[in-house]
C-alpha cells in the first residue's frame, strides 16, 4: 500500500467532510508507516489522526499519546524546517488536551456526565467538540463570555443535546418548565448558540428582549425559552422568558451549574408534583 497516496486521500476526505472514511484510512496506514519506518509519515499521520479524533471529542488519551509520540520522533530525527507547522499544531493540541484532563471534575462533580444526555438524541442539538478556538470565535461574535461551567459541560459531557433529566421546577412550586434541548457551542447545528435558531433569530423574528443568550428551548414551539441573563455584572443567571405572557422573565437559577443541578427526571417530578404524569 502506498502510504503517501493514502495519506493524501485521507486529507481529501477530511476536506470533503467525510470524517469516517478519513479516520478509517488514517488508522489503516499508521501501522504500515511504522512497519516501513517512514518517520515523516508517522508524524504527519499521527497528528492528523489525533486532530480529527479531537474535533469529534473522542479518545483523548489516545490523541495525547499520538501527539506525544509525534513530538518525540521529531526530536529524534533532523527534518530541517519541513515539519515545523505540524509540530507546532501538535504542541498546541497537546496543551488543549492536557487542559481537558486538568480541569476534569472542576464542575458537576456530583453528576455522571457520561450519562447526562438521553439515549435518544436530536442532531439539531449536537455539534462538534468545542475547542478553545471555537469558543473564542463564538464569544467574539456574540460579544459575550460563556459561563465556564457551560463550556465545561459541553466539553466533558458532549456538545449539546437532550438531557436525561429535563424538567426544572419553577420557584415556590409554581409549576415547572420542560427542556426540549440544550444548545451546543458552535455554528453548524441548527439549534447551536451560533446556529440558525440562535438568540439573534429569536430577537429579530419573535421580539424576545435583548438580555442575554438563549441556551434551551421548550416544547412550547418558541413561546417559552431559557436564557442566560447578563443584565447584572458577574456570572449570568438563568431565567425563563414567556413570550405569550408579555415576555415575563422568571428567575430559575443563580448560575448555569445550579440550573443543571436543578434538573429533575420524570420520577423525581412525580414526587414533587402529584398531578405530574
Amino acid at each position: 500500500m502506498d502510504v503517501n497516496l493514502q495519506f493524501r486521500k485521507s486529507l481529501y476526505y477530511l476536506d470533503k467532510g467525510k470524517e469516517r472514511e478519513a479516520l478509517q484510512t488514517l488508522k489503516t496506514i499508521l501501522p504500515i508507516a511504522k512497519e516501513e519506518g517512514k518517520v515523516v509519515s508517522i508524524i504527519q499521520i499521527s497528528i492528523v489522526l489525533a486532530h480529527a479524533l479531537f474535533l469529534r471529542g473522542e479518545r483523548f488519551a489516545y490523541c495525547h499519546k499520538l501527539l506525544n509520540d509525534a513530538i518525540r520522533l521529531s526530536h529524534e530525527e533532523w527534518f530541517d524546517d519541513m515539519l515545523d507547522e505540524e509540530i507546532q499544531q501538535a504542541k498546541s493540541l497537546t496543551a488543549e488536551i492536557e487542559q481537558y484532563f486538568e480541569e476534569t471534575g472542576y464542575y458537576f462533580s456530583a453528576i455522571d456526565l457520561n450519562r447526562f444526555w438521553a439515549d435518544t438524541q436530536d442532531n439539531s442539538y449536537r455539534d462538534r467538540y468545542p475547542t478553545n478556538q471555537l469558543i473564542h470565535q463564538l464569544e467574539q461574535q456574540l460579544d459575550a463570555k460563556l459561563p465556564a461551567s457551560y463550556s465545561y459541560l459541553m466539553r466533558h459531557a458532549g456538545n449539546g443535546g437532550i438531557p436525561r433529566k429535563y424538567h426544572f421546577p419553577l420557584p415556590n412550586q409554581n409549576g415547572y418548565v420542560t427542556i426540549q434541548g440544550l444548545m451546543p457551542i458552535g455554528f453548524e447545528a441548527i439549534n447551536a448558540i451560533g446556529g440558525t435558531y440562535s438568540t439573534r433569530f429569536w430577537r429579530q423574528e419573535w421580539q424576545y428582549p435583548d438580555i442575554g443568550l438563549v441556551i434551551a428551548d421548550t416544547p412550547s414551539g418558541g413561546h417559552e425559552l431559557v436564557f442566560l441573563d447578563y443584565r447584572k455584572s458577574g456570572e449570568p443567571t438563568v431565567v425563563l422568558i414567556d413570550q405569550e405572557n408579555n415576555f415575563t422573565v422568571t428567575p430559575l437559577a443563580d448560575n448555569f451549574e445550579q440550573f443543571i443541578y436543578g434538573l429533575k427526571s420524570d420520577e423525581e417530578m412525580a414526587t414533587l408534583f402529584p398531578e405530574f404524569n
